[in-house]
């Protein structure tokens, strides 16, 4: 990180943690440098966060980071041909944390609601919807500019190039249009010579479980183009998860900010946008 005026500049850096789940667990305690930080949760999604503060010089750059081990399995989940969409309850349609739109999920767009009824039809079996609403967003959808935030799913729709982050928007956006629960599912590659930024979905199913989905990932393989592995039902274990949903609100030096997402780390100054700058690497072993 550095600060890029020539005066003494007060900024706080927040990086996401790796998230813990039954497919991934960290196998040791997480080590921090420097250790002058917090670790605060997020009061929507309950993602964690660590936050750094600093005072720095003109001109100065200082190093962060965190060391952890992980282990990290497969998740493979069978869609039952059973479920039907009626099998979810109200409790479950009510839930604000999944159901509350935001500046990126406008499932409430009448356009987006619109277009969701029409790729379902009159169908109502959960695996035949879910496999054409799939379908549909990686047959209209073409991968390209990526950015460092979130495409919005009327962005991704508009634009049509878009890259993971927009293919993931857009299908959680159709999904709870029509009343199935979706949400958000970010982190980075791991294992590669480059492990960049990744976005895929996950979907709740009537009993509970989540059902992964990696349309980006579905739409690059068709075309040839990645040997990574990701459909409808299964993501493979060479991505690390750091958080779920997006529009976050943090906490940070006692006020609420709004993230897009916690991926990359984030920059808040108290001079403004670009008084300061971080560059960020996720490395593995």
């Amino acid at each position: 990180m550095k600060n890029n005026l020539e005066k003494e500049s007060q900024v706080f850096l927040v990086a996401p943690l790796p998230a813990q789940t039954k497919q991934q667990g960290l196998k040791s305690e997480i080590i921090f440098e420097p250790n002058n930080c917090q670790i605060k949760t997020d009061r929507v999604f309950g993602n964690q966060y660590v936050v750094w503060p600093f005072n720095l010089h003109a001109g100065e750059t200082t190093l962060c980071r965190f060391l952890f081990m992980a282990e990290v399995a497969p998740i493979k989940t069978v869609l039952l041909k059973s479920f039907q969409l009626s099998d979810y309850g109200q409790q479950v349609k009510t839930d604000r944390t999944l159901f509350t739109p935001n500046r990126f999920i406008q499932y409430e767009n009448e356009k987006i609601r619109t277009l969701a009824r029409q790729v379902i039809g009159q169908e109502k079996n959960l695996k035949n919807i879910l496999n054409r609403l799939n379908n549909f967003v990686i047959s209209q959808l073409n991968y390209g500019q990526p950015i460092a935030g979130l495409y919005s799913a009327q962005e991704a729709w508009k634009n049509k190039t878009t890259d993971c982050g927009g293919f993931s928007s857009h299908l959680i956006a159709l999904c709870l249009a029509v009343g199935i629960p979706a949400r958000l599912v970010v982190g980075f590659w791991a294992g590669y010579n480059k492990n960049e930024m990744h976005a895929w979905v996950e979907i709740m199913l009537p009993n509970g479980q989540w059902l992964p989905a990696d349309p980006a990932v579905e739409k690059l393989k068709q075309q040839g183009r990645t040997k990574k592995r990701g459909r409808l039902g299964f993501v493979a274990n060479d991505r690390i998860i750091f958080s779920y949903g997006c529009d976050i609100p943090l906490e940070i030096g006692g006020q609420e900010k709004q993230a897009d997402i916690l991926q990359n780390p984030l920059v808040f100054p108290k001079n403004g946008s670009g008084s300061c700058s971080a560059k960020v690497e996720f490395k593995t072993l």
